[in-house]
């Protein structure tokens, strides 16, 4: 089940987005292609891709950070990973490629060629970011999520198809990253925004995601998704993920209902996100996996 941008925020008196609703779908259901595998309908007939969900989410991430369980080895996260791209329809023997989209600015092109300099091992190649771009067919490019949003794209460009992956903390929708990153499509690849197909994942919802009044760099920025409640700052991320992409011409966007909050869902044990898990009793049980390859 899917409908235009209405999403139900408890307790909160928020607006919806002052934005053309034709553009946006938020699913109220998720859409499983297999067990723990997510995907966005509009996306399924040009890419191979999906995100994880769903009841006993493992640890995706090689990083052990404090709290992380022991069987969070390398081979273990090795043996997860094989078994969610499989699942999503992906040869996981070809190349791997680990996108870490830490909380930085940069927008990388990634080939072949730039892949050669980066570090690999037995688990894949690794290269660092905000947001990246690809025309690399037939290799899955994979990201590790805790509790922020992202968004996998898909483009025609006149050079052939490409996908990506955009993370959207809070930090970098403050610098509008997202908006930043359609730019770059249309200017460095000549792509026209009407081609552009972005889906969202879920994140915290703004009755959950809160910072101190000082903890924005641009607060005008952000306008009618951020909210001020006793002294504290309401952030919804969601919205002003869907607005920067919809400035910058984006013309079909997906997205998950606000039900789907990592820190409500993870409070139900429907999965693991680590955030949650560090706020409540300090320790952290994992990270969610997102993956994007074109199809050929």
């Amino acid at each position: 089940m899917s409908r235009q941008y209405e999403i139900d925020r408890p307790g909160l008196d928020i607006q919806d987005p002052l934005l053309p609703k034709e553009d946006v779908i938020i699913y109220d259901e998720l859409n499983f292609l297999a067990p723990g595998v997510v995907v966005f309908p509009g996306l399924q007939n040009t890419l191979i891709h999906g995100f994880a969900w769903g009841d006993g989410i493992p640890n995706y991430s090689y990083i052990k950070e404090p709290g992380y369980p022991d069987e969070s080895s390398i081979d273990a996260v090795k043996i997860r990973i094989q078994e969610f791209l499989e699942k999503m329809g992906s040869e996981y023997k070809r190349r791997v490629i680990f996108q870490s989209l830490v909380h930085e600015e940069e927008i990388l092109d990634i080939d072949l060629e730039y892949l050669s300099t980066r570090p690999a091992d037995t688990r894949g190649t690794y290269t660092e970011g905000g947001a990246f771009f690809t025309k690399e067919a037939g290799i899955p490019f994979t990201s590790t999520a805790g509790d922020c949003r992202y968004a996998i794209i898909h483009a025609d460009s006149p050079g052939g198809p490409l996908t990506g992956i955009v993370h959207g903390s809070r930090n970098q929708l403050d610098r509008r990253l997202p908006q930043r990153a359609i730019n770059h499509l249309i200017y460095n690849y000549g792509i026209s925004p009407e081609s552009i197909r972005a889906g969202i994942t879920p994140g915290i919802s703004q009755e959950f995601h809160t910072l101190q009044a000082n903890g924005l760099r641009d607060r005008s920025g952000w306008g009618q998704y951020v909210r001020y409640d006793g002294g504290i700052l309401r952030l919804d991320t969601q919205g002003y993920f869907i607005q920067q992409l919809q400035e910058a011409g984006v013309k079909h966007i997906e997205a998950y209902a606000e039900k789907f909050c990592t820190f409500r869902s993870t409070s139900e044990g429907q999965f693991n996100a680590s955030n949650r898990y560090a706020s409540n009793n300090g320790t952290a049980t994992g990270r969610l996996l997102i993956a994007t390859q074109l199809r050929g």
